[in-house]
């Protein structure tokens, strides 16, 4: 409409704003952005332009869970499926979606012919269906005497979800007798006996006994409906050790000619100390000495299941310990030796050049027991010419031209030249802190191929 100063107006023809091209399949939940396991629910996608407007098409679209074969898709009547192409009628399509797997998902659409326009959902979360199912987990059917014994139950829907959201819902457990001593059952969240769900679909209770007995444990709802699961036959057995295990005390590195306290444990199957175990093990590990003397192994004796030793290496290295009794063979972790501090540096071979080249300078650096430094990236070393007729020029380092940092393979690199031929150059290695210092080898700069000739006169007298 136009308005003139005066008041007149006039009034345009009608006219239409039409929709642009599709620029997305949207996908909405018609009956919310979740459902519990197993239950169906209808899902719109509608061809939508940038602008948000509906577009009158008919586009063959598919609609995709992304390979999760834990949903069926599927048109009302039709046959499910985890990805189900149909035709959009007047730019809206139905969909129906089952899920069995807890989770958050995304779904996708798109067009079938060229694959384009491809949308994602916004996410959709599948809930645990009602309980189905309460099962003991990881039960074993052997527990050592005076050892208490922590034991888990957990409630499953009817697709093997565990159920998060019914936390409260309470359990009884109790023996089933087999004509043995019963387990003592205590640690119940409600009582010694009684228990409720966690929020992860859990309860737990500890079981023990004294005496070598077998029994059998069944856990039960304690309102209907009632859902239950009865254990495998609990053996009760005596202890025996099983393993045994080396603790570093200090931790699993050491410097190298340091010495490390160690203390070796036996265990029976279950982790717990043997107390009972007074025997004697024979330990082993290469380039070791233990307690001071007999390299690479010693035989320890145990006191109530466990013995304190030191032991010491003056090669840098990695290794395992490891710990025999007859048939009873365990392993340690991992264990560190490293290099210890520098103590001296060692320049590899300096070769003869020709005067206006180069060459490489490398310098390693030990510790006391001759082992190379690798532990010390960016230690410095500075390098310098202490003999030698001529200039040189010193280049290369990372710290400056003349000071290089050990790299982890435990050296440092130079370039020098030098245009003065002569045949007793030589260079040293410098670490001022740790007053370290170390010669190279006397190598010769020679003469370059001819570039002139001169001449001189041999008398100043004329004649």
């Amino acid at each position: 409409q136009v308005r003139a100063p005066g008041g007149e107006s006039s009034t345009s023809n009608s006219f239409n704003v039409t929709p642009a091209g599709v620029s997305e399949y949207a996908i909405s939940f018609t009956d919310g952005d979740s459902a519990d396991a197993g239950l169906t629910r209808s899902f719109t996608v509608r061809a939508l332009d940038a602008y948000g407007n509906l577009v009158d098409v008919n586009d063959n679209i598919r609609l995709t869970s992304g390979g999760d074969n834990d949903f069926e898709i599927g048109p009302s009547g039709g046959t499910p499926d985890d990805s189900l192409a149909q035709a959009l009628s007047n730019g809206v399509a139905t969909f129906t979606v089952k899920g069995t797997l807890t989770g958050s998902y995304k779904f996708y659409a798109y067009r079938v012919s060229d694959g384009a326009h491809k949308t994602a959902s916004s996410v959709y979360t599948i809930t645990p269906a009602p309980i189905d199912s309460i099962r003991f987990i990881d039960i074993s059917p052997d527990l050592e005497a005076g050892e208490n014994r922590r034991i888990t139950l957990r409630a499953y829907d009817a697709y093997n979800n565990v159920i998060t959201d019914s936390v409260g819902l309470q359990f009884i457990l109790e023996n089933v007798s087999t004509g043995g001593t019963p387990l003592t059952i205590f640690g119940g969240s409600v009582d010694d006996s009684t228990g409720a769900l966690d929020a992860s679909g859990e309860m737990t209770f500890i079981i023990s006994s004294e005496v070598s007995t077998t029994s059998r444990l069944r856990a039960y709802t304690t309102a209907a409906p009632v859902f239950a699961d009865t254990s495998d036959t609990v053996k009760v057995i005596g202890k025996t050790t099983s393993y045994f295990e080396l603790a570093f005390n200090t931790n699993d590195t050491i410097d190298a000619g340091l010495t490390q306290n160690m203390t070796l444990t036996a265990r029976d199957q279950y982790g717990n100390r043997v107390v009972a175990d007074n025997g004697t093990v024979q330990v082993k590990a290469l380039s070791f000495l233990f307690d001071g003397t007999d390299n690479d192994s010693t035989t320890l004796t145990l006191t109530s299941g466990q013995v304190s030793f030191n032991v010491r290496s003056d090669s840098a290295h990695t290794t395992t310990f490891e710990m025999k009794r007859g048939g009873i063979v365990s392993t340690s972790d991992s264990y560190t030796v490293e290099p210890a501090p520098v103590n001296y540096f060692v320049f590899d071979n300096i070769s003869d050049f020709s005067a206006g080249n180069s060459v490489t300078v490398s310098v390693t650096a030990y510790d006391a027991y001759d082992n190379v430094i690798t532990d010390s990236t960016g230690y410095p070393i500075t390098l310098s010419k202490i003999a030698g007729a001529g200039d040189l020029t010193i280049s290369g380092g990372d710290i400056s031209d003349t000071v290089d940092g050990l790299d982890n393979s435990g050296k440092a690199r130079f370039t020098v030249a030098g245009d003065s031929a002569s045949s007793d150059y030589q260079l040293s290695a410098d670490n001022a802190a740790d007053a370290i210092s170390q010669s190279s080898n006397v190598f010769t700069i020679q003469p370059a191929g001819i570039s002139r000739f001169t001449h001189s006169f041999s008398t100043s007298s004329p004649v």
